[in-house]
Parts: C-alpha cells; structure tokens; sequence
C-alpha cells in the first residue's frame, strides 16, 4: 500500500512540475501500476477482515470510491475545459496532478493512522498474540468475545490449510475459480470500455449539442457513480447472484435496445435524441447495481489466502488487455451508423450469453464466511 502510494505521489508530482509528453506518459504509466498495486491489495485486505454480515458494504463501498475518482475527474474537467484554452500555464493533466497529489498524501497518511494489519497474513507468519490484538481492534472489541474467538479459530484453520496447499494458481482447484471471475471480469469490461464510453457519450453528446458538449462524461459517470450507493445497503441484505443477474440481464437488455434503435432509425438524421440518451443513462444505472460491486465482491472472495495476491493479478490482467484491445478498435476503421449497429448487438448478445453462465457457474456466497466462500469456489 506503501509503495503504491509513493508511486502516485511520483506520478502526481510528474504531471504538475513537468510540462513534457514524456514525463505525462511516464506518469500515466506509474500511476496504472500504482492502482494495480493498491487495488489487490485493498481488496485483499477488505474481505479477509471484514464481518462476513457487512463484507458486501465495505467491497461495494470500494467500487463507490473508484467510480469517483472517474466522476470527479470528468467534473474538472467540464469546470476547467472552457478556461483552458485561455491559458498558457494550465492543462487538465496539471489540475489532475494537483488534486492526485493532495488525495495520494491523505492516502499514505490514512493508511498509517487508520490501518490494521490482516489477520490472516499474521496468521500465516505465526503471529498471533498481534493478530489478536488487531482482531479485537477491527471488532472494536475490548476482550475476545465468543464470536471472535470463533472468527479466530476458522481464520487460523483456514491459514493452516492454505499454507500446507501448493501456491500454484492452478493447482487445488484454483484454476476453476480463476475462470469464473476471468468470465466476470470480461463481462464487467464489455460495460465499460473506450469503444463503449466514446459511443455512449456521443449520444449524450447529442442530446446536449454542441455548446455543452464536455458535460456528457460528467452525466454519463455522475448516473453510475449515484447508482453505486445502492449496492452498498443492498449487498448484505439480498443474494450476489441477484444482483448480477439482475444487473447483467438489463444492462444486456438495453444494450440490446440501442442496438435495434440505431437499425430502425437514423439516429444522427433524426431529432429524437432523448431516447437513446436515456437508455444510454439506464443502462449505467443497471450496470451499478450488480456488475460493478460484484466483480470486486467476488473477487475477493474466491481464492485462498496463499494464492489470492497472483489469481487477483492474472485475472485482472484480463481486464486490462481487453482495455487496449477496445481502445485499438475505436481507432481502427471509421464510426459509422452500421459499425455502431453491429457494436451494439455483438456486446449485448456476449452480455446476455456471460451473464447466463454466471448464473449456473458461480456459487451463492451471501453470508458466507471467507473460508466457506473459498470452498465453495473450488467445487
């Protein structure tokens, strides 16, 4: 988490202090592996201390924070797109820099005061007399209460198992799991996406006109980032696969509907641009409510402690490749009506097809204990 944070702060430092391509594209470059380095190990820390009774709240609230980042970012962006073209010593990457600075450096210093090591890893490192120390800390407990000591007891049989097991990602039933939330993981990027974003933004676009045109990331992200409050009350109080099937069936849905649209008219010849904007912004909504706390959610959920820093790599890893292939695609060819038509339909029938896998291959983890969770992912 450390090590992130100074990565960001590096980063942060390069896109204020140094008005050149290169340092620009170097600190892109530090700040991706930063998020890479942070990412798995939040989540890693999140589900391996969290009460099984509230884990869903604190995943999902970890989605809200990402999907902020994203919306504040496309906020200063509207606010200052229109001065910046008057200036000579602002850019948005500087603005950016700035706000990524202060928010790095409230990072280092939170994870410092606020921060408990995981159980499990001291655990795994024989240190128990701290583990128990942090576990009634995390409990904000005063003793070990039975219900601690129960927790402790399965966190240390769960830690035994785990160390006497190979770290192999494929090995143990490992590999199964890994291709769940690979499958998961690629439904999630088919929702958001370079190629994706830019076509719905072009519809918000459309809706706006010209003359407010940069405030079309700001609603297209504002509606996801609003939508993502939700799961966090609503995760812990009714079934995982409710939720993504819910969301994955609808969104797919939609997406389906944009497409028809778009065959059955010429939306860029015709004046009723409402329409396909407001499903554009639905669709955002349903993607919220269960495909983007879920691909955290379970995530963290579906490997053993010896193996979940590298299966959380590899399967993210997926995620990031698919990224550059969509950005390679929005720039190969030209985006004409027929090109979106046929986007549109591929995505929702690849949609619709994922999230009926998922539904037969990934089990119900709702009030499940992180090792109960662990087991049930390699059946």
């Amino acid at each position: 988490m450390y090590f992130g944070g100074c990565l960001l702060v590096v980063s942060s430092i390069l896109f204020v202090a140094v008005k050149h391509q290169t340092a620009i594209i170097v600190g892109r470059c530090l700040a991706g592996f930063a998020h890479g380095i942070i990412y798995n190990a939040t989540i890693t820390h999140a589900a391996e201390n969290a009460v099984k009774q509230i884990r869903g709240m604190v995943l999902s609230s970890i989605n809200c924070t990402i999907l902020s980042g994203i919306f504040m970012s496309t906020v200063l962006r509207a606010i200052t797109t229109p001065y910046i073209f008057e200036s000579d010593n602002m850019d948005n990457n500087m603005i950016v820099g700035i706000c990524g600075l202060i928010l790095s450096i409230l990072g280092i210093v939170s994870t410092t005061f606020l921060t408990y090591e995981s159980i499990p890893y001291l655990l795994r490192r024989g240190n128990e007399p701290e583990a128990v120390v942090n576990l009634m800390m995390l409990r904000n407990e005063s003793y070990m209460t039975p219900n601690l000591v129960e927790d402790l007891n399965e966190m240390r049989t769960m830690v035994l198992q785990d160390k006497e097991e190979n770290m192999n990602v494929l090995a143990n039933g490992n590999a199964s799991a890994m291709g769940k939330m690979m499958v998961l993981r690629v439904l999630a990027t088919l929702t958001s996406n370079y190629l994706i974003n830019s076509l719905l933004i072009i519809m918000i676009m459309l809706l706006l006109q010209s003359q407010s045109y940069y405030m079309a990331p700001v609603i297209l992200s504002g509606s996801r980032f609003a939508a993502s409050f939700i799961p966090v009350f609503s995760t812990d109080l009714f079934k995982r696969k409710i939720h993504l099937t819910v969301s994955s069936v609808t969104s797919g849905t939609l997406m389906l509907a944009l497409a028809i649209i778009f065959a059955s008219v010429d939306i860029f010849l015709s004046t009723t641009y409402w329409v396909p904007a407001a499903l554009c912004i639905v669709t955002q909504i349903f993607v919220s409510l269960g495909i983007d706390p879920m691909q955290h959610l379970l995530l963290s959920e579906a490997f053993s402690t010896s193996t979940k820093p590298w299966s959380i790599a590899w399967v993210t890893s997926i995620e990031y490749v698919l990224q550059i292939l969509f950005i390679v695609l929005y720039f190969v060819g030209q985006i004409d009506r027929v090109r979106i038509i046929a986007i549109f339909f591929v995505t929702a029938g690849v949609m619709l097809a994922l999230a009926i896998f998922l539904q037969l291959a990934i089990p119900e983890t709702f009030g499940k204990s992180i090792k109960e969770t662990r087991d049930l992912f390699r059946k």
